[in-house]
């Protein structure tokens, strides 16, 4: 899912990540990935 540790966004958190890898649509993960930081939301944000 993410190959190349380089790729990780630097404002998400581990927990962050957990959550978006639960996300199977790939489209649907890349979204929530650039609007997590984009909006700063916090895990429970996302997870909502």
């Amino acid at each position: 899912m993410f190959p190349n540790g380089h790729a990780m966004r630097d404002e998400l958190s581990w927990t962050h990540y957990r959550l978006l890898i639960k996300i199977e649509n790939d489209n649907a993960q890349e979204f929530y990935m650039q609007e997590a930081v984009k909006s700063q939301w916090s895990t429970r944000q996302l997870e909502r």
